[in-house]
C-alpha cells in the first residue's frame, strides 16, 4: 500500500462532511415547511374573514328592504342584491334567522361566523 507524501492531494468530501450538510439541509426544510404551513392557515382565516365582511352589506340590504327581518333571508334571495356572490362560500342556516339577528359562516379550510348585526366575526361555526 503506498503512503500518501505530503504533497499528495485528495480531492473531494469525506463522508462526515456530507452527511453534516444533508443534516443542515433538512433542519432548514422542516423549519421553511413548519413556517409556510402557518402561513398558509392564517391566509386562509384572513380571506374567510374578508369573504364575512364582504357579506354583511348585503345582508343588511336584505334587512333594511324587507321590512327589517332576517326571517325568510337565503343566499340565493342575497344573490339579487350582490350578482358576484359566490354562493359556494357560505353556510346561511335557515334555523338561525330570527327577526333581529341571523348567522352566517363560511366553508372551507377556515370556518368564520358572524352571528347578528353587531356581533363580531368568530372562529365558530352556527349553532
Amino acid at each position: 500500500m503506498p503512503r500518501l507524501t505530503p504533497t499528495a492531494r485528495q480531492d473531494g468530501f469525506t463522508l462526515v462532511e456530507l452527511l453534516v450538510v444533508i443534516v443542515i439541509i433538512g433542519i432548514l426544510a422542516s423549519i421553511s415547511l413548519v413556517a409556510y404551513l402557518g402561513l398558509s392557515n392564517r391566509s386562509q382565516a384572513a380571506a374567510a374573514r374578508a369573504d364575512l365582511r364582504s357579506l354583511v352589506p348585503t345582508i343588511q340590504s336584505y334587512f333594511e328592504d324587507n321590512g327589517e327581518t332576517y326571517v325568510g333571508m337565503t343566499l340565493a334571495g342575497l344573490r339579487t342584491y350582490d350578482g358576484g356572490l359566490d354562493l359556494s362560500k357560505y353556510v346561511l342556516p335557515g334555523a338561525d334567522l330570527t327577526k333581529s339577528t341571523y348567522c352566517v359562516e363560511t366553508t372551507g379550510a377556515a370556518v368564520w361566523r358572524k352571528y347578528g348585526p353587531s356581533a363580531p366575526l368568530e372562529n365558530l361555526s352556527c349553532p
